[in-house]
C-alpha cells in the first residue's frame, strides 16, 4: 500500500473501540492483522463508524476495498490489534460460531465475532494518542522489550 497505514488498538466497552494509530512500515503486514474500515465522523477525525472488519486480508483487498478516506484526501488502512475488554455480545457470536463450526482459515475468529456484533448493533472507534507496541508474534515482541530497554 502507498498510502499511510495505521494501527488500532481495540478495547471493546458497550460496542466502543478505542483505537491507536500509528504508521506500517510494511505494506504486507496487512495479511497479519484484522482491518477495519469506517467513516470518520467528527472534526477531529478520531472518531470512526466501524463500517466492516477483515480479519487478515490480502494487501490487495485491503488497497480496493479497505481504505478510510480522510478530509485531507489521504487513505488510511486501520489494524486491529490491542488487549481486549470484551462485552456478553461478543462472547455470544463466539459461541454461535463454534456450535456452527464456523471456521475461518481453520480458526474461530475474534475479528469474525467483532464483525458480526458491528452488524447487529453497531461499533464506534476512539483515535487516541501515544505510542502502541505489538508483542503478538516473536519478532515482534523482542523489538518491543528493546524499545523499552532503549528507554530505561
Amino acid at each position: 500500500m502507498t498510502s499511510e497505514s495505521v494501527f488500532l488498538c481495540i478495547i471493546i466497552w458497550q460496542n466502543y473501540l478505542c483505537l491507536k494509530d500509528c504508521a506500517l512500515e510494511d505494506s504486507d503486514l496487512t495479511n497479519i492483522y484484522g482491518i477495519t474500515i469506517g467513516n470518520l465522523e467528527n472534526a477531529k477525525q478520531n472518531l470512526l463508524k466501524i463500517t466492516e472488519m477483515c480479519e487478515k486480508p490480502a494487501v490487495e483487498y485491503a488497497e480496493d476495498y479497505l481504505a478510510v478516506k480522510t478530509k485531507a484526501c489521504d487513505e488510511n488502512y486501520y489494524a486491529v490489534f490491542g488487549q481486549y475488554v470484551l462485552t456478553k455480545e461478543v462472547f455470544e457470536e463466539l459461541e454461535s460460531n463454534i456450535k456452527n463450526n464456523k471456521l475461518e482459515r481453520g480458526e474461530f475468529q475474534l475479528t469474525s465475532a467483532l464483525d458480526q456484533v458491528r452488524e447487529k448493533f453497531g461499533l464506534m472507534g476512539y483515535v487516541v494518542d501515544g505510542t502502541s507496541y505489538d508483542v503478538g508474534l516473536p519478532e515482534q515482541y523482542i523489538k518491543t522489550v528493546e524499545k523499552f530497554y532503549e528507554s530505561e
